[in-house]
């Protein structure tokens, strides 16, 4: 007996070691591509994208934590930290993980929401990162990455276009100088502008020269240096990190902080000190940060889909899942795909998230060494990047306005309930609102497939019956031959 049940246990313990095996393979597609990675072939593509995705990160790091209204340090620990966990577990090749600006914004919202002293926005913002995690992990757990088919492009693109407004009349003040704090809530776009037309006489003068030289050299940068540049190599000239290093220099030695311009002030250096979120916080935000969760998967998938053939979306859940959930342990904000910095990364030509690792890797020396140097950076060279980022965001929306209503009335009217829903009753009635649109355009050509496949069923089976009218059977052959053309 013992004999004839020794060779059944081997085969168990086979198949039990090769489930494991299996699953270790999926779920850390590291271990299956960096063993195969053509070091010759794609190391030197990788290297550049890396070091550059680094000096792009910067910037956007401290300019997106200033969003979510936490520490400037936040944004460098989640371009660090979060975006390498990342990599261990992602399965784009083509992306740039990290803090985002539309990501950023809502957990700011949430910040500014949360009206309870007994908390910093930090601890709010972190106790959001963590729920984030979970969330993900849930809709892993219950397999519903399939649920990425209700982002539509039509209610993605209108949402993020609202997403950008919002984003342009939360930073106009930076640019300005205005002290004035955010609305939330309905009605926060125009309230916003309100409240800077009311303010506009107090703007810092020193402050909106400043902006609009910075303002002027990006553009310049955008539609001038970056396509000429292209023409000669791959190399993308990282200008914003250029310009806060020049920005620096000259405030530090024409002392603005002096003159009444508002600079960063203290960064801390070093590694994040490991903190628990607070349950009672916890209980507090669950439901907001849901929301957040939800946008941000749904604008994460949507950019990555642009420039990877292959996205496994319940994979892609898990990733960032762990990464928001291990990470919030390290004072880390909400990660997501940056669209500006996946367009970088295009432009060099990277071949694997091998670059996003690097620039992780390069981060630690800037978080160990480099944080007393951000102290003379002028605030409003980060409401500028925050500025053009937004602006690219909603001008590539735009562009895709004419071809969502000429593709059908139907995706256009998606497009302009997400948007005028978001933009008027705030983000998460706009993502119900472009949400329950979605899932009804879907019902309806689900109907409509099913109601043709039982008419061309019925066709033909009264074809092969010989029920049907010569001339509608010469009309239904037609339709086959014209199919098999198509």
């Amino acid at each position: 007996m013992e004999e004839a049940e020794e060779p059944k246990r081997h085969c168990m313990n086979n198949k039990c070691t090769s489930w494991v095996i299996n699953q270790i393979k999926k779920r850390l597609p590291i271990v299956v591509w960096f063993p195969k990675y053509q070091w010759k072939e794609h190391v030197g593509a990788d290297l550049i994208a890396g070091v550059t995705l680094m000096f792009v990160n910067v910037p956007q790091g401290l300019a997106f934590s200033v969003l979510a209204n936490v520490d400037l340090i936040y944004g460098l620990y989640t371009s660090c930290l979060a975006s390498l966990l990342y990599c261990f577990m992602g399965t784009v090749p083509v992306s740039s993980f990290g803090p985002v600006a539309v990501g950023s914004m809502l957990t700011g919202e949430v910040v500014a929401t949360v009206n309870n002293p007994n908390y910093t926005t930090n601890e709010i913002a972190v106790a959001v990162t963590f729920l984030i995690g979970v969330w993900y992990l849930i809709g892993f757990i219950v397999r519903l990455g399939v649920l990425s088919m209700i982002f539509r492009k039509p209610f993605v693109s209108g949402f993020i276009t609202a997403c950008a407004c919002h984003i342009l009349s939360k930073s106009v003040k930076l640019v300005f100088g205005i002290k004035s704090g955010n609305k939330y809530g309905m009605f926060s776009f125009f309230l916003n502008i309100y409240a800077l037309y009311q303010k506009f006489d107090r703007i810092n003068y020193p402050t909106v020269i400043i902006s609009i030289v910075v303002i002027f050299i990006l553009i310049l940068n955008i539609c001038v240096v970056r396509p000429v540049v292209a023409k000669f190599t791959k190399l993308v000239l990282p200008m914003e990190a250029i310009i806060m290093s020049i920005s620096i220099l000259v405030s530090y030695y024409c002392s603005f902080e002096e003159k009444g311009v508002p600079v960063v002030g203290k960064v801390p250096s070093g590694f994040p000190s490991i903190i628990v979120p607070d349950i009672n916080l916890i209980q507090e935000v669950w439901a907001m940060s849901l929301v957040v969760a939800l946008v941000n998967y749904s604008t994460t998938i949507a950019m990555v889909s642009l420039f990877n053939n292959e996205v496994d979306s319940d994979q892609e859940l898990f990733a960032m899942g762990v990464a928001n959930l291990v990470c919030s342990n390290f004072q880390c904000i909400v990660i997501g795909n940056s669209m500006m910095r996946t367009v970088i990364s295009v432009s060099l030509g990277v071949k694997s998230l091998l670059a996003t690792i690097i620039s992780s890797l390069l981060l630690v020396f800037v978080l160990l060494f480099a944080g007393p140097l951000f102290h003379s950076l002028p605030i409003c060279v980060l409401g500028c990047i925050i500025l053009t980022a937004a602006s690219q965001l909603l001008i590539q929306r735009l562009k895709e306005i004419r071809s969502i209503w000429r593709k059908s009335l139907e995706d256009g009217f998606i497009w302009a309930s997400a948007f005028a829903a978001g933009l008027i009753l705030d983000l998460d009635k706009g993502m119900v609102v472009g949400a329950l649109f979605s899932i009804r355009q879907i019902l309806i050509e689900k109907q409509t497939a099913e109601v043709m496949e039982q008419r061309a069923l019925k066709e033909q089976t009264a074809l092969e019956q010989g029920l049907l009218e010569p001339e509608k059977a010469n009309l239904l052959d037609e339709r086959k031959r014209d199919d098999k053309n198509v």
